[in-house]
């Protein structure tokens, strides 16, 4: 106790005495300083803001709550069930499914994610409008930033309805007025609509490109908004740009639905915007979610004690496929099995080839998995921090589905 207290009075002392050292000894100035101011000026810089603009999109599936955004959109349906070890495992996501979440127990990390979405997106529109580049190339990069901001904002408004609205970032105090969801609806398609008609996006981006914002995905997520709010005064203009995305001929149906979720067909012909994913050199990690990488989705909806599997890799057991769902569709329909793992079926399949075929069935178990996102073998090589939170698997957002 003695020497704790000598401690103590030692630091105090020491505190005091640096007063007399005078404001700058309190003032720690890196050894190499950038401004901002004059940075965001050329092409090359400006793409560094725009992907930076990108980057929260990666947060969606973990991001401080464990909680991908579409299993929680999910859970809310009759499509599938939470899963997992029980009721406590990911309780958000459990309460979600029950319309039970409080403003303690949420996926608060989906809220802190859009918003930081925004705010670099306001961002790259400011310093796009200040830079010296040709017009086309400055409309592009404005146009690109506000589909980029759309997005956060779909994310918020179907989740939370009404929400601080603002497309110039905010400064001191940094209080934004909290608008009413049919007005959040009306600024985001206006500007969507302005976008479209602007022409100043490509329909579809080159292979190189792929992952930045198209004129098909802000017609699409015009088409979600208006789909979600019921719109029927705005379906004939929704219906248009579907048709001009279907007649434009840059993009058209796999012959295999099935084909589209593997890892060689990210970005196909039918893909109209993805999430880019990378489990080579990944180095997102525990407590690190916000690190560049793979996805933690095919681990959480992995088949729970998977073993003797020649195609898929087990995993954490949620995401359980209803029933109701799988029985929905005709035997013939390829989004069926294409897009659902029946275990039932798999390891029949798998004996008649000599191999064995187990698994466990965790809390809320249906035998019936997502297959288009469930790791497959050597889908997390290369991964250099854990291989659970680094799969390289593409989210795919808009794909084109027209089946029948």
């Amino acid at each position: 106790m003695k020497k704790n207290i000598f401690v103590c009075l030692s630091l105090a002392a020491l505190a005091m005495g640096t007063v007399s050292c005078g404001d700058d000894f309190l003032t720690v100035e890196p050894s190499t300083k950038l401004g901002l101011d004059g940075y965001y000026v050329t092409q090359a810089r400006i793409d560094e803001a725009v992907t930076a603009a990108y980057d929260p999109m990666h947060w969606y599936d973990y991001f401080s709550g464990w909680c991908p955004l579409f299993l929680v959109s999910d859970a809310q349906g009759d499509d599938i069930y939470v899963g997992g070890g029980n009721e406590q495992d990911q309780a958000e996501i459990h309460l979600a499914s029950q319309y039970k979440l409080t403003s303690l127990m949420n996926f608060k990390g989906a809220w802190t994610t859009s918003y930081s979405g925004i705010n670099r997106s306001n961002l790259v529109i400011v310093d796009a409008e200040k830079a010296d580049l040709p017009e086309d190339v400055k409309k592009h990069y404005i146009a690109e930033s506000k589909v980029t901001r759309a997005f956060y904002y779909n994310q918020l408004w179907k989740f939370w309805g009404n929400v601080p609205y603002y497309d110039v970032n905010l400064t001191f105090l940094y209080i934004a007025e909290q608008k009413p969801a049919d007005e959040i609806y009306r600024l985001v398609t206006a500007d969507l609509k302005e976008v479209l008609d602007s022409k100043a996006l490509p329909m579809k981006e080159t292979a190189v490109r792929s992952g930045h914002a198209t004129w098909a995905f802000a017609a699409m997520l015009y088409a979600d908004f208006v789909m979600y709010q019921k719109d029927e005064a705005a379906y004939p203009q929704a219906l248009a740009y579907m048709k001009e995305i279907i007649n434009s001929g840059q993009y058209k149906l796999m012959n295999e639905f099935g084909a589209i979720w593997e890892q060689e067909n990210e970005w196909c012909d039918e893909s109209i915007f993805e999430i880019n994913y990378y489990a080579k050199g990944g180095i997102r990690d525990w407590g690190d979610a916000n690190k560049p990488g793979g996805t933690v989705v095919p681990a959480m909806i992995g088949v729970d004690g998977l073993s003797g599997s020649p195609d898929y890799v087990g995993g954490w057991g949620f995401c359980d496929v209803s029933k109701e769902v799988y029985d929905i569709y005709e035997e013939t329909d390829q989004r069926r099995d294409g897009g659902i793992l029946c275990m039932e079926k798999y390891i029949a399949d798998c004996a008649t080839r000599g191999i064995v075929v187990k698994y466990g069935g965790r809390y809320q178990n249906t035998g019936l998995f997502l297959r288009k996102y469930i790791g497959r073998i050597g889908g997390n090589d290369g991964a250099t921090k854990s291989g659970d939170l680094n799969w390289d698997n593409n989210q795919r957002i808009f794909v084109m589905l027209k089946r029948y």
